[in-house]
């Protein structure tokens, strides 16, 4: 008895709903929202899921079996990305990687997605790489989008008369426009980042940030009259109108 106990203890390891699990697990992979391209070790494509067909036009059946990076699916330069990172993830240095592509689709449009690849090893060697691509358009565009309004809304402020320039809330300049660099006597990629206490002496750079922080702890607009001396070392008076703005900005998936 003992010895038949010991003959089919080894089955008890076996899961007895293999046939479950690889369903379970093939319907997951089938509809899941991403697109899932699994590849051999030598970078042959050996699988796809169906969201790949949904996103790029393209039939499974017509890459399964090409080298992704021959496939002509990615543009020159995320081509050269990818072969870079696959050599990369084959030292076996790194499990994980993630990165950033524009694929082809059929209709000729491109499209931007976010790269989640990992190595699949067994002791020292690779058997395979699965890489969930995200698509990102949405988000890229957003971004584009909003570096051509900060363009549009930057030559809006630039074309105003009068000094105008934004402070984050550590008192360092963000924005400014032509009129403000030209009345401190200093071009703005000089100004940016920087504060008051960096070109005023310190009584008048005080004075400024004391104004700043009645607006940032009251949220009240401001109106003071000011001395304020230039790179020349001319004192001026100057009225200033201060003004809270509270930027939310929110990064999320697209």
């Amino acid at each position: 008895m003992r010895q038949m106990a010991e003959q089919l203890k080894p089955e008890t390891h076996r899961p007895q709903n293999l046939e479950l699990v690889t369903s379970k697990y093939y319907s997951i992979f089938e509809n899941v929202a991403d697109v899932i391209v699994v590849f051999a070790a030598d970078g042959t494509i050996t699988d796809l899921n169906s969201r790949f067909e949904e996103e790029t036009g393209y039939t499974r059946q017509a890459y399964i079996g090409k080298k992704f990076t021959e496939s002509g699916l990615l543009t020159p330069t995320s081509t050269a990305t990818a072969r870079e990172k696959f050599l990369e993830g084959l030292k076996v240095t790194v499990q994980h990687q993630v990165f950033e592509v524009e694929v082809i689709r059929k209709d000729g449009n491109t499209g931007h997605y976010e790269v989640h690849s990992s190595f699949i090893t067994e002791g020292s060697q690779i058997k395979c790489v699965q890489a969930v691509f995200r698509n990102i358009s949405r988000r890229k565009q957003a971004e584009q989008d909003l570096v051509e309004i900060s363009d549009f809304l930057g030559s809006i402020i630039d074309a105003m008369p009068d000094p105008v320039f934004i402070k984050n809330e550590y008192h360092q300049w963000v924005v400014l426009n032509d009129a403000f660099c030209d009345f401190i006597g200093k071009p703005k990629e000089v100004l940016i980042g920087k504060s008051d206490y960096d070109f005023f002496p310190k009584e008048e750079a005080a004075m400024f940030w004391k104004m700043d922080n009645r607006v940032f702890t009251t949220g009240q607009e401001n109106e003071n009259t000011e001395k304020f001396t230039d790179a020349s070392g001319v004192t001026w008076k100057i009225k200033t109108r201060k003004k809270l703005f509270q930027v939310l900005v929110q990064f999320g998936n697209y």
